[in-house]
């Protein structure tokens, strides 16, 4: 997680944090040598999957990962948050090697929510989902995320990023999220995002 900067705004240091969780950014260039062969895949994928197929009877409980995410994220709530992770999720961070636990995820998130809650600044995700793909118990979604952080004196900063996710069906049959990566991108490209059948599309299209 970003280190303790106190001479930092908390704004600023959140803005360079663009994974679908709570403020962590991700690096394709460093990280677990499995995990990128698996992104490689995934993205891969993505890639060549020409057209979002009609809705899916999994669309409804893939869609509410990231209502989780958003709840957690407006409550500044790391357990939320989290929540929404499978509990052997690998994650990839930016600077990290290795790639990070769902333990040290979770730590991170606490850290984080803490002091979005110290600064009292309102954190709003949305998400628009362009693609997902599902088969064999594993959904890799790609989509444009935005997040709006909100302070006390009414200034807020927005962000944007584009995002891959993946979850896999667990056990009991709920799905959680494995690993996920993003990159910062444009309020153009959030315009641009087209709806498309069962899948979330947070506001109103352009």
């Amino acid at each position: 997680a970003p280190p303790a900067e106190p001479g930092r705004p908390l704004v600023e240091r959140v803005s360079g944090a663009v994974s679908v969780g709570l403020g962590l950014p991700i690096d394709f260039s460093a990280g677990d040598p499995v995990m990128m062969k698996f992104w490689a895949g995934a993205l891969t994928a993505v890639a060549f999957a020409t057209a979002a197929p009609a809705a899916r009877p999994e669309d409804a409980a893939l869609n509410g990962l990231y209502e989780t995410l958003a709840r957690g994220a407006a409550a500044a709530s790391a357990e939320t948050i989290a929540g929404a992770f499978a509990d052997d999720a690998i994650l990839l961070y930016e600077g990290r090697t290795p790639a990070l636990t769902a333990a040290a995820f979770r730590d991170s998130l606490t850290t984080m929510s803490e002091r979005l809650k110290a600064d009292r600044v309102n954190l709003t995700s949305e998400f628009r989902i362009e693609r997902r793909i599902v088969s064999d118990g594993l959904a890799v979604d790609n989509g444009v995320l935005r997040r709006t952080l909100k302070r006390p004196d009414g200034t807020a900063h927005i962000q944007y990023a584009k995002f891959v996710v993946a979850a896999r069906r667990q056990a009991d049959g709920r799905w959680k999220i494995v690993p996920d990566a993003s990159m910062p991108a444009s309020q153009d490209a959030w315009d641009r995002a087209v709806p498309a059948e069962g899948l979330k599309y947070d506001g109103a299209a352009g």
